[in-house]
């Protein structure tokens, strides 16, 4: 993974895992540094955290992630129970997962960030006002 400060894919399929129960060994790829991408490509073909590499083989993406292990480890209940919950669940983890351009662009994720925000743009005002 990269760092959860800064990488919500990593925060995502860390917080997964964490929920599954799943032992599981943890390699940090710091982000945004010259050798990130050669760094990551030693574990990823697809040069991207996270990667979960598992008995099954690998699976990229955190929401691929979140699904393999909702099935291998029912008992989490990573999803809710109810046919109807499930899919209400599934929309917004997929809406979440590849929408809000602006508000990704704009407001990019770092916990560490401490300064005053800048103004919003409108798309970026619609995106929060949707989630």
């Amino acid at each position: 993974i990269g760092n959860r400060n800064d990488s919500s894919w990593s925060l995502r399929g860390w917080l997964a895992l964490r929920m599954s129960g799943a032992a599981f060994d943890e390699i940090l790829v710091p982000l945004g540094r010259p050798d990130t991408r050669e760094r990551i490509l030693q574990y990823s073909p697809t040069g991207k955290v996270p990667l979960l590499k598992s008995e099954d083989g690998d699976i990229w993406d955190s929401l691929a992630i979140a699904e393999y292990l909702a099935e291998r480890f029912p008992e989490a209940h990573l999803w809710p129970r109810g046919e109807a919950a499930r899919a209400l669940a599934r929309s917004v983890c997929a809406e979440m997962h590849s929408g809000f351009a602006a508000l990704r662009g704009e407001l990019p994720m770092d916990l560490r960030r401490q300064q005053p925000l800048v103004e919003l743009s409108e798309a970026t005002r619609q995106d929060i006002q949707r989630i």
